[in-house]
Protein backbone atom coordinates (compact mmCIF):
# COMPACT_ATOMS: atom_id res chain seq x y z
CA UNK A 1 0.00 0.00 0.00
CA UNK A 2 2.34 2.65 -1.26
CA UNK A 3 1.13 6.02 -0.13
CA UNK A 4 0.74 8.52 -2.80
CA UNK A 5 3.03 11.72 -1.35
CA UNK A 6 3.41 14.23 -4.55
CA UNK A 7 7.13 14.16 -5.55
CA UNK A 8 7.55 17.53 -4.50
CA UNK A 9 6.71 16.93 -0.79
CA UNK A 10 9.50 13.60 -1.16
CA UNK A 11 12.02 15.96 -2.72
CA UNK A 12 11.64 18.53 0.34
CA UNK A 13 11.74 15.91 2.81
CA UNK A 14 14.99 14.41 1.33
CA UNK A 15 16.49 17.73 1.00
CA UNK A 16 15.50 19.17 4.76
CA UNK A 17 14.77 16.06 6.84
CA UNK A 18 17.17 13.38 5.93
CA UNK A 19 20.40 12.31 6.59
CA UNK A 20 22.44 9.82 3.90
CA UNK A 21 25.41 8.28 4.92
CA UNK A 22 26.77 5.83 2.06
CA UNK A 23 29.25 2.43 4.18
CA UNK A 24 32.17 1.01 3.41
CA UNK A 25 30.53 -2.34 2.57
CA UNK A 26 28.00 -0.27 0.12
CA UNK A 27 25.09 0.10 2.57
CA UNK A 28 23.29 3.10 3.41
CA UNK A 29 22.93 4.71 6.69
CA UNK A 30 19.68 6.76 6.92
CA UNK A 31 18.33 9.10 9.53
CA UNK A 32 14.57 10.64 8.76
CA UNK A 33 13.68 13.54 11.33
CA UNK A 34 10.11 13.69 12.02
CA UNK A 35 8.03 16.29 14.04
CA UNK A 36 5.55 14.04 16.22
CA UNK A 37 2.97 15.32 18.00
CA UNK A 38 1.36 14.23 21.48
CA UNK A 39 -2.59 13.10 21.13
CA UNK A 40 -3.77 14.23 24.15
CA UNK A 41 -2.52 17.78 26.27
CA UNK A 42 -3.42 19.93 23.21
CA UNK A 43 -1.00 17.99 20.94
CA UNK A 44 2.71 18.86 21.90
CA UNK A 45 5.11 18.62 19.95
CA UNK A 46 8.51 16.36 19.69
CA UNK A 47 11.52 15.52 17.39
CA UNK A 48 11.66 11.87 16.35
CA UNK A 49 13.93 10.44 14.18
CA UNK A 50 13.61 7.33 12.06
CA UNK A 51 16.81 5.30 11.12
CA UNK A 52 17.01 3.01 8.65
CA UNK A 53 20.20 0.87 7.44
CA UNK A 54 19.56 -0.55 3.94
CA UNK A 55 21.77 -3.80 3.11
CA UNK A 56 23.88 -3.52 -0.11
CA UNK A 57 21.52 -4.75 -2.91
CA UNK A 58 21.36 -4.34 -6.90
CA UNK A 59 19.53 -1.59 -8.49
CA UNK A 60 16.11 -1.33 -6.74
CA UNK A 61 16.80 -4.46 -4.59
CA UNK A 62 17.36 -3.07 -1.25
CA UNK A 63 16.93 -4.95 2.20
CA UNK A 64 16.09 -3.44 5.44
CA UNK A 65 18.65 -4.57 7.21
CA UNK A 66 17.70 -2.31 10.64
CA UNK A 67 15.41 0.13 11.11
CA UNK A 68 15.00 1.98 14.70
CA UNK A 69 12.68 5.01 15.66
CA UNK A 70 14.33 7.33 18.59
CA UNK A 71 13.06 10.01 20.40
CA UNK A 72 15.90 12.97 21.57
CA UNK A 73 15.89 13.65 25.26
CA UNK A 74 15.68 17.13 23.96
CA UNK A 75 11.85 18.25 23.61
CA UNK A 76 11.24 14.91 24.87
CA UNK A 77 8.27 16.49 27.13
CA UNK A 78 6.10 16.00 23.92
CA UNK A 79 6.59 11.97 23.91
CA UNK A 80 5.79 12.65 27.48
CA UNK A 81 2.43 14.02 27.10
CA UNK A 82 1.52 11.19 24.40
CA UNK A 83 -0.92 8.32 25.50
CA UNK A 84 1.24 5.58 25.29
CA UNK A 85 3.76 6.94 27.55
CA UNK A 86 0.66 7.89 29.73
CA UNK A 87 -0.59 4.21 30.04
CA UNK A 88 2.87 2.83 30.56
CA UNK A 89 5.96 5.81 31.28
CA UNK A 90 9.07 5.15 30.35
CA UNK A 91 9.10 1.37 28.69
CA UNK A 92 6.94 3.12 25.63
CA UNK A 93 10.00 4.02 23.43
CA UNK A 94 10.90 0.13 23.90
CA UNK A 95 7.67 -1.10 23.00
CA UNK A 96 7.43 1.44 20.40
CA UNK A 97 10.12 0.05 19.00
CA UNK A 98 8.82 -3.42 19.09
CA UNK A 99 6.07 -2.77 16.56
CA UNK A 100 8.76 -1.00 14.25
CA UNK A 101 7.73 -3.45 10.86
CA UNK A 102 9.51 -4.11 7.96
CA UNK A 103 12.83 -5.31 8.99
CA UNK A 104 14.66 -8.02 6.68
CA UNK A 105 12.01 -6.91 3.74
CA UNK A 106 13.07 -5.69 0.36
CA UNK A 107 12.30 -1.84 0.46
CA UNK A 108 9.67 -2.30 -2.30
CA UNK A 109 7.77 -5.32 -0.56
CA UNK A 110 7.75 -3.14 2.50
CA UNK A 111 6.44 0.33 0.43
CA UNK A 112 4.19 -2.15 -1.41
CA UNK A 113 2.70 -3.87 2.00
CA UNK A 114 -1.07 -3.98 2.92
CA UNK A 115 -0.60 -2.31 6.24
CA UNK A 116 -3.21 -0.61 8.71
CA UNK A 117 -2.02 3.13 8.88
CA UNK A 118 -3.10 6.02 10.98
CA UNK A 119 -1.59 9.58 9.87
CA UNK A 120 -2.38 11.01 12.93
CA UNK A 121 1.22 13.02 14.77
CA UNK A 122 1.53 10.42 17.55
CA UNK A 123 3.65 6.65 17.42
CA UNK A 124 1.11 5.34 20.08
CA UNK A 125 -0.46 2.19 17.84
CA UNK A 126 1.58 0.24 15.42
CA UNK A 127 -0.76 1.62 12.55
CA UNK A 128 0.42 5.70 14.06
CA UNK A 129 4.59 3.87 13.46
CA UNK A 130 3.43 2.28 9.99
CA UNK A 131 2.45 5.53 8.78
CA UNK A 132 5.51 7.47 9.88
CA UNK A 133 7.88 4.56 8.58
CA UNK A 134 6.13 4.85 5.16
CA UNK A 135 6.71 8.39 5.07
CA UNK A 136 10.34 7.71 6.01
CA UNK A 137 11.36 4.60 3.28
CA UNK A 138 9.17 6.77 0.58
CA UNK A 139 11.43 9.57 1.26
CA UNK A 140 14.52 7.22 1.10
CA UNK A 141 13.42 5.51 -2.18
CA UNK A 142 12.83 8.64 -3.68
CA UNK A 143 16.19 9.79 -2.62
CA UNK A 144 17.95 6.28 -3.95
CA UNK A 145 16.07 7.17 -7.33
CA UNK A 146 16.99 10.80 -7.49
CA UNK A 147 20.30 11.39 -5.50
CA UNK A 148 22.27 8.25 -4.49
CA UNK A 149 23.72 8.23 -7.96
CA UNK A 150 24.42 11.97 -8.45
Amino acid sequence: MSLLIAPKALEKWASNDLDARKNQDGSYDFVFRYEGSSCRNGGKGFPAEIRVCLSPADVRNWRIKDLTIVVPPVGREGWEATCIFGEIGKDSLRRMGTWVPFRGQRLDEALASDTTLNHGGCFCTPAHVNHKVLLALETIRWWLDNKAKA
